[in-house]
């Protein structure tokens, strides 16, 4: 199979063109599975190139998959039905799976996602994500099949990101909300330069505090919202509450405001199923979600839903409204069971407990307050800095709490 676009990568001191590129991929040794460390970002890149071309699935393997070699024998038992890559979802909820996603799934998303955010021949963008997961992998086909060039960094480092933006004449940059937040805060809200047309930002919930910041500077913010399963990206927007879905999606939520998508950038399966999905089916994707048939407003996952006083609130949501005080360095929003209410608030707080309780009577309204609090030195996330929920709830729930009402 020929394949006529190219790629330029920056990586370390060196511009790689495509033909550099292409020749080192036809000398890659031979991998079992298609699995790859993707702590080799170099190597992992020209497997993906590889695998693409060559029609052989591509499996990158981040540190939390290789620690828990359980999730390798679905694809050892059953293959990995034709797909392009086997890539493991965040896990931020419940143990990781692994998602088939099929090069038309990639095809079609490249197509859409330009649509909305041009990718040229002049395009730079910088990739600081991981390659283990699914934002930092597209980023490598959406640059390949639009003739860019990509700038790959090692890992996510303030310091070098700000200053290979200017170096670079960046034009794209993908980060998670901490990585923003840390980068408005090493640049003292200085402007962006005016190469630099697109900060996408997704992989957890930017609370409304962290956007008006950037905003504030004049930063070209765009929101993303997606999953591992619909090929990184469901719907961008410039704002949190009006996501508009890339095309191709489906969109339904029915019943109880729960997200389900359908269309061919949704994935083919999990290898561990033997039941396929395609793009005439519908996805239910967990996500409590406002659909007004244009916009899209994400609430928070269903299976994380506060029920108080018969109100369901979401934890994101609580937190971007706490995020706010300046007593708080980091939070995080679980829930202890009450006969009375239902679920009360609980709070994993790193701050100063006292100050931030003064606060919260002054500046939030009663249903959002939380009423129980465990302190710790800092909040459990994962490689893509996402809330880890399960982790958050254990220690909330083996901490030794103070009850304030």
């Amino acid at each position: 199979m020929k394949f006529k676009n190219e790629l330029k990568l920056y990586y370390g001191d060196k511009l790689y063109s495509w033909n550099e590129l292409s020749k080192r991929f036809h000398n890659l040794p031979v991998v079992s599975q298609g699995i790859v460390s993707s702590e080799q970002r170099f190597s992992t890149i020209l497997h993906f190139l590889y695998g693409f071309v060559y029609e052989e699935t591509i499996f990158p393997v981040g540190l939390a998959i290789i620690e828990d070699d359980s999730l390798f024998s679905p694809l050892l038992k059953r293959g990995t039905k034709g797909a392009a890559l086997a890539i493991a979802t965040s896990g931020s909820q419940a143990k990781p799976k692994i998602a088939l996603i099929s090069r038309d799934n990639i095809i079609s998303h490249c197509q859409s996602f330009v649509k909305r955010i041009p990718v040229e021949a002049s395009s730079v963008w910088l990739n600081c994500l991981p390659l283990s997961h699914i934002a930092g992998v597209m980023i490598v086909y959406r640059c390949w099949f639009n003739n860019a060039a990509m700038l790959l960094h090692d890992d996510f480092n303030v310091q070098k990101v700000w200053r290979d933006i200017h170096h670079f004449s960046v034009t794209h940059i993908s980060l998670v909300p901490r990585m923003l937040s840390l980068l408005l805060e090493h640049s003292r809200g200085a402007c962006v330069p005016d190469h630099l047309k697109y900060i996408i930002v997704g992989g957890d919930k930017l609370s409304d505090e962290l956007f008006h910041r950037a905003e504030s500077a004049g930063w070209p913010i765009y929101i993303s919202y997606g999953m591992t399963e619909a090929c990184s990206t469901i719907a961008l927007g410039l704002s949190p509450n009006e996501l508009i879905p890339l095309d191709g999606f489906e969109i339904d939520t029915a019943p109880d405001d729960v997200l389900s998508i359908k269309g061919p950038g949704v994935f083919s399966g999990y290898a561990d199923s033997n039941a396929g999905i395609t793009e005439y089916e519908w996805f239910e994707t967990n996500d409590c979600v406002l659909w007004d048939g244009h916009f899209l407003s994400i609430l928070g996952r269903n299976d994380n839903m506060i029920i108080s006083g018969g109100k369901n609130i979401a934890p994101d949501y609580i937190e971007s409204l706490l995020q706010s005080s300046e007593f708080v360095r980091d939070i995080a929003i679980g829930k202890i069971s009450n006969r009375e209410w239902g679920d009360t608030i609980a709070a994993l707080i790193c701050g100063d407990l006292n100050e931030f309780k003064v606060w919260i009577k002054q500046e939030i309204p009663s249903p959002y307050r939380p009423r129980i609090f465990v302190e710790a030195e800092t909040i459990p996330r994962n490689f893509m800095g996402k809330i880890d929920r399960k982790a958050v709830q254990q220690l909330i729930n083996d901490g030794t709490p103070e009850i304030y009402y």
